[in-house]
Parts: C-alpha cells; structure tokens; sequence
C-alpha cells in the first residue's frame, strides 16, 4: 500500500494463498490445465522472479487466479528442491534476520559516511549489525538456492542455463497470450497424465507482472 495508495480492496489478491512444487518444468502446464477445468482464469503472470530473482535467490512462478466466484487468488508454483526443508527453512530464517532492516543505514554500507550509521542489534551476538553480514548472509541464500535449481535443471535433462531459458519463455508465451475465456486443456501437456504436482501452503511477494489479455 506504501508504495500503490491508489489499491483498494478490490486489489486485494492474497486473502488466499497458495502453491505448487514443481517436479519439472512441464508440470505446470498440468497446474494451469486443473485451474481452467474448474472454472479459474489466469488473470495476471509475473514471470521475472524465476529467471531474475531478488537479493536472497527464491525464484518463485508467480500468478494471480481468478476463481468462478470472483475471488482473486495468489499462487505461486517453484521447484521442487527449492522447496525443501534443508534449504528453504533454512533461507527463510535468514530472510526473515533480515527483512526489516534498513541495511543502507548499516555500518560499511555503500557511500554512507561513518557518522550516519545506525546500530541494528544482532538478536544472537547483541552486536551491531554490518553491511557485510548482510551481504554474506544474501550471498549464502543465493547460492543454496542456485544449486538447488541447478539440481532441478539437470533432472530434466537440461545442460544449460540457456536451456531452461528457452523452455520457461515459450511457457510464458503460451499463458501470455491466452485470454480469460481459455477452455480447459488450452496448454500442452495431459493433467491425468502427469500426477507429479505436489501443492503445498506458501506465501510470496508481488512487483511487476504482466496482465494476461482480457484479465
């Protein structure tokens, strides 16, 4: 709201929040095939944090639903061995240290001057926080994400990064240009056929998304 005061309640699109762990890429074709056989339209895909993803590395598939009743729904689908306990738990727990502190104001933080540092105490030491704790504590995420992903990828039988690439942009084509009135079936791949979906409860953030034509 800080940062869209003109959102009303009708912008509201997380009173229900969900997710799907993702065994392959393909698997989500299958998800989206179960939303429009019940009747849900996909009405906004924000497809940049998977590939682009933010200082601590979650690359969540991000899209908002919009159920019969006209409810609108956050979902995101992510990689499975992303999801795990081993590395998300872990990464969260470092995102939350995190996640309110002003680290522009943090000792050693880029072009502060000494003097206007703050001290942000440190739950565990008692000491201030710095700047560079902040950006090993990003630094660690990143990269446990990353070989998780990376361990996605090669399942799948992908050898590169510009691999995964190609197959996630023809997938963002195919619901870009798919319009609310989409029939069930619409995107390749046979839901009974693939019972590799795991859902799952999960929370996530919204930036800039690209609305599906008709949403």
């Amino acid at each position: 709201m800080k940062s869209r005061p003109w959102f009303d309640v009708e912008h509201v699109r997380d009173a229900l929040r969900f997710k799907a762990r993702l065994v392959d890429l393909d698997s989500l074709r299958a998800v989206l095939n179960v939303f429009l056989s019940f009747g849900v339209k996909v009405v906004q895909f924000d497809y940049d944090k998977f590939m682009d993803p933010k200082t601590f590395g979650w690359r969540p598939i991000c899209i908002d639903l919009r159920f019969p009743n006209g409810l609108l729904v956050e979902f995101y689908a992510v990689p499975v061995d992303m999801d795990v306990k081993a590395v998300k738990h872990v990464n969260h727990e470092l995102y939350e240290q995190w996640r309110t502190v002003d680290v522009s104001r943090l000792p050693g933080a880029p072009n502060l001057a000494p003097a206007d540092a703050i001290c942000v105490r440190d739950s565990a030491s008692g000491g201030c926080l710095t700047y560079n704790q902040y950006e090993n504590a990003a630094f660690t995420s990143a990269l446990r994400y990353s070989n998780a992903l990376w361990t996605w990828v090669s399942r799948q039988g992908l050898k590169s990064w510009a691999e995964l690439e190609r197959r996630y942009w023809r997938m963002v084509s195919e619901v870009a240009v798919c319009s609310v009135d989409c029939p069930p079936g619409t995107f390749s791949g046979d839901v009974d056929a693939r019972g590799n979906v795991d859902a799952g409860e999960g929370e996530t953030g919204k930036d800039g998304a690209a609305e599906v034509a008709g949403g």
